[in-house]
């Protein structure tokens, strides 16, 4: 026997979960006298507003609903997943399980942004101890320490090399565990040696794939393609 499942579209006019449960279960209830008896809970639906505020399943209209009202369709969709996700829960053995979630795939877009911006282009290092967990690896530097140590000694390294040191996110896809970014980086070589180049005054532009594997809001572990021959050339000069 299917399983059906309503999804509240709230604004949300409920102010206590009393009534988004009462809310749940009159939709639950008009939803099954459309489509007949199914194993509760519930399958996806969209309650839909008319221009007269009037409120319907499948084109039947509500229960009156007194704690409901109409604003905007983006605005009551926006916490609707985890309330339906709450009431599942209360009403089965088994919680249900979470599909791909939007804004942890954010949070893991807003982690690599801040590893750009704030280590490397900003030369705030400690917010690599934020970020890093303490046994991150990266297996293509493997000489690296681990930790945050790694990517605090390279973003050191480069800072002091190239005073003017840029890296700008080019693309950037992200799922619930990952993050792939293409970046460009750029700088001129004014400071300190630099993979044992004395400074020489020019300027190079390269690029970069990076790859994040992120757990728990921490970065685990990282992979990163270098066009390093670009670079190098670029510094000593020989770059056709």
């Amino acid at each position: 026997m299917p399983i059906i499942t309503i999804q509240a579209i709230e604004g949300v006019v409920l102010t206590s979960p009393e009534q988004k449960r009462e809310l749940l279960q009159k939709m639950t209830d008009t939803f099954i006298s459309v489509v007949g008896e199914v194993a509760r809970p519930y399958t996806y639906c969209i309650i839909q507003e008319t221009p007269l505020m009037e409120w319907s399943i499948a084109g039947r209209p509500l229960p009156d609903l007194p704690f409901l009202y109409g604003p905007e369709y983006a605005a009551m969709h926006k916490n609707s997943n985890e309330i339906m996700r709450n009431y599942v829960a209360s009403q089965t053995n088994n919680p249900p399980a979470r599909s791909s979630n939007g804004n942890l795939i954010e949070r893991n877009k807003q982690i690599m942004r801040r590893m750009i911006d704030e280590v490397w282009n900003q030369g705030n290092l400690a917010t690599a101890d934020e970020l890093f967990a303490p046994d991150h690896t990266s297996p293509s530097a493997p000489q690296l320490p681990p930790g945050p140590e790694g990517v605090k000694f390279l973003a050191k390294m480069f800072r002091e090399a190239m005073p003017d040191y840029h890296m700008d996110i080019d693309l950037m896809v992200a799922d619930e565990s990952q993050v792939t970014a293409r970046f460009t980086q750029s700088g001129t070589h004014t400071g300190g040696d630099l993979l044992g180049m004395k400074a020489s005054g020019r300027k190079a532009t390269w690029t970069e794939i990076g790859v994040l594997k992120i757990k728990d809001d921490k970065i685990v572990q990282s992979w990163y393609e270098v066009d390093m021959l670009s670079m190098i050339q670029q510094l000593n000069g020989t770059k056709q």
